[in-house]
């Protein structure tokens, strides 16, 4: 149940005071989630102390749980735009303060929630797949992204699941085996073309590494492991601080896990990489130095 349908559940059994705290609530829940206990009690006229009263009453331990209800609420209601104009509007003279201590929040929730069993069975997962598909799209793309670019640095085939329509995820899917691993990445608002994705990718058996913003989300009950990552943002609808963090973390989990693989993996990079520089500079040097050939014999031409 979210927060305006629990205010509007106890309406009846509240006080007088009460009701004015829920009524200025439900009317302006845009704004009040971004005000302060003192705010919120100056604009409503009432103490601290009831407004503290009235978290409780609906069955919140305090205001600041109240507040963070209602601002995730307002977060799943409202189209990016009319997020990112409330929230400027509503933002105090120390909104940056706000802004940043709302990103550390995130950070610490994530590290709260990381178990670090769960980090094992996705390394595990990474370490045994034949090839790692990622999916996701708009912001959340960009913590796939960052997690591709490291993974195939350390030596795994990694692909982005492109998700187009109906009959490119079919074809995708024809070349996807039993030791494939997928990674979805999902916030608000969810992809409903993920969810779907994610739903038939259960019923086929395939392994599901999640990162979402919590364990209740869409896709979170389908995956073989699950991450939750706090994504509030006291301005856009997800912040990726938290999410590249853990993203960070799995990656470096994995590496620790692979480091003679990915040293034998470098070394053969390293090989071929000059391998490929010294042919071009052949193809560099034959393209200028063609016309002087002549005064060489093959065996006294120039090597690098």
């Amino acid at each position: 149940m979210d927060v305006i349908h629990r205010i509007q559940g106890a309406y009846s059994s509240l006080t007088r005071t009460q009701k004015r705290i829920a009524d200025y609530l439900l009317q302006n829940s845009d704004k009040a989630c971004f005000l302060s206990l003192k705010e919120l009690s100056d604009r409503v006229q009432v103490s601290e102390v009831t407004i503290i009263n009235f978290a409780r009453a609906i069955g919140y331990e305090n205001y600041t749980q109240l507040k963070t209800k209602l601002q995730h609420y307002i977060s799943e209601k409202l189209s990016p735009s009319q997020k990112i104009a409330t929230a400027i509007s509503s933002l105090q003279q120390d909104g940056l303060s706000e802004i940043i201590e709302q990103e550390q929040q995130t950070l610490n929730q994530m590290l709260t929630l990381l178990e670090t069993g769960d980090i094992k069975s996705a390394v595990a997962l990474l370490k045994e797949s034949r090839r790692v598909h990622t999916v996701s799209g708009n912001i959340s793309k960009m913590v796939s992204d960052f997690i591709k670019l490291r993974l195939t640095n350390l030596g795994l085939d990694v692909v982005h699941f492109e998700l187009g329509t109906f009959y490119d995820i079919a074809s995708q899917l024809l070349r996807v085996n039993n030791n494939d691993v997928f990674i979805i990445v999902s916030f608000p608002q969810y992809s409903r073309r993920i969810i779907t994705l994610v739903e038939y990718l259960r019923q086929r058996g395939n392994k599901m590494i999640c990162i979402t913003d919590k364990l209740t989300s869409p896709v979170a009950k389908h995956a073989t492991v699950t991450f939750a990552c706090p994504t509030y943002s006291p301005v856009f609808y997800n912040s990726i601080t938290a999410p590249i963090a853990l993203a960070n973390i799995l990656v470096s989990a994995l590496a620790l896990e692979l480091k003679d693989e990915f040293k034998q993996n470098q070394q053969q990079v390293d090989q071929m990489s000059l391998a490929l520089r010294q042919m071009e500079d052949r193809h560099i040097w034959n393209h200028h130095g063609q016309e002087h050939q002549a005064d060489f014999s093959p065996e006294e031409w120039p090597t690098d």
